[in-house]
């Protein structure tokens, strides 16, 4: 009895002892600042009611689309804090923000924060990060650095725009190629930063994600993918039978939708494929309470048979004249931009305004899982003054949706998986 007794004694302070190492192993959790629940709904809804309004845009003219949605609001929310007057009312009807100042940026902090806890924490690798370049010795504003500082962890890093400007991009644009492992190369081309630069600011994002079923490589083969009801072309696609999967089978016109949980499944991949000749009523009518509502009807997973084709997918975007037409003006105008927030015209003798506003974005989906990443940046210059089976063979539209916040992180259309622009 006493030798049981001390084996199981043994044996509870080797588990113990054990799970003290595993605890001393995993990295920190960062804390996430406090804001009321209310407060955090209203900074996600405006985002995603950001997206659909800016992705309106971006499809015009283009056959495949992907982009973040959340890295461009966030590095306009950043160019917001600095803003004054009426460049500001514009960031704020752009961006949608029925939030102000300390609460707003609260809340993007409290999203960032909360992903890359679960990027480290959990079963995918999710990753976010803003940084922040001024001209060495440029009189920027104290409280402005202060918000970027503690709400966006974006230190600012001094460099010298004026006598090497292209030293200063290749530099930005290394930051990028780092935080997004590679995968984002030159956001900033030749010739975008400039000597009368005086400030950028970007973001970043990194998503790799599993399917919580994976799909078996051998059975990838050609088959077909119609791009409208007459035509098809040959893609790769991909096919299991047992893939774990919500499914909606639109009736009367409406779309059929699925979603692909990744593994840990607080986070899933949303494909909304409309009946054909439906595309543009579809996208049309995408708003955060439809897209709510498929997630909660996919939201009860079960075995299907799924067909989905494999796709890689790199876009750049100059987004000036896009942004302009939602109804940010005033930020471009050498003469009329109001960012006193960031530096005084006293102090500088200058007129901060937007230069540029640029955003590439990155995916691939294959059988493992998907890779996403995307990188935004801005910068500033100065001038004086039921079934059981889901086959995804014709055009749809998708998202890597997060299921904890109802953050749209990805959005995108694919008209042609094989082409990779």
């Amino acid at each position: 009895m006493f030798s049981r007794t001390r084996m199981s004694w043994f044996g509870m302070l080797a588990t113990f002892l054990f799970s003290l190492s595993l605890l001393a192993c995993a990295p920190p959790q960062d804390p996430l600042p406090e804001i009321e629940q209310s407060k955090l709904n209203l900074a996600v809804k405006a985002k995603s009611e950001f997206a659909f309004k800016l992705y309106a845009q971006m499809k015009q003219g283009a056959q495949n689309v992907f982009l973040s949605p959340y890295s461009i609001s966030t590095a306009l929310t950043m160019a917001y804090a600095g803003a004054n007057g009426e460049t500001a009312d514009e960031f704020k009807k752009v961006l949608g923000y029925n939030l102000d100042g300390a609460e707003l940026h609260r809340a993007n902090s409290w999203l960032a924060i909360d992903l890359n806890n679960r990027g480290r924490f959990g079963n995918i690798q999710l990753h976010t990060a803003n940084r922040l370049w001024g001209q060495k010795g440029y009189p920027f504003e104290q409280a402005f650095l202060d918000i970027m500082e503690t709400d966006y962890l974006a230190g600012m890093a001094q460099i010298d725009f004026k006598s090497a400007p292209e030293a200063a991009r290749a530099k930005i644009n290394k930051w990028v190629e780092e935080a997004t492992k590679d995968r984002i190369k030159d956001l900033f081309p030749s010739g975008s930063i400039t000597n009368i630069t005086k400030m950028v600011l970007a973001n970043a994002i990194y998503f790799k994600g599993n399917w919580a079923t994976q799909f078996e490589k051998n059975l990838t083969q050609k088959a077909p993918f119609y791009t409208n009801a007459e035509a098809n072309i040959q893609v790769d696609m991909m096919k299991g039978d047992d893939i774990e999967a919500g499914m909606i089978i639109g009736q009367n016109g409406k779309p059929d939708v699925l979603s692909l949980p990744y593994k840990g499944e607080e986070l899933s991949m949303l494909i909304v494929m409309p009946q054909h000749g439906k595309m543009e009523e579809t996208e049309n009518s995408l708003s955060l309470a439809k897209v709510q509502s498929w997630v909660d009807l996919t939201e009860n997973t079960s075995k299907f048979t799924v067909g989905l084709p494999k796709f890689k997918l790199t876009q750049s975007w100059a987004l000036g004249d896009i942004l302009k037409k939602m109804g940010l003006i005033q930020a471009f105008d050498m003469e009329k931009a109001d960012f006193t927030n960031i530096a005084k015209r006293e102090n500088t003798g200058e007129n901060l305004f937007i230069q540029s506003v640029v955003h590439k974005a990155f995916v691939e989906v294959n059988e493992e899982g998907t890779e996403a990443a995307a990188a935004t940046g801005i910068s500033f210059g100065a001038t004086s003054a039921a079934p059981n089976s889901f086959i995804v063979d014709r055009p749809f539209i998708f998202m890597i949706y997060d299921r904890k916040t109802n953050n749209i992180l990805f959005m995108g259309r694919i008209q042609d998986p094989t082409k990779d622009k």
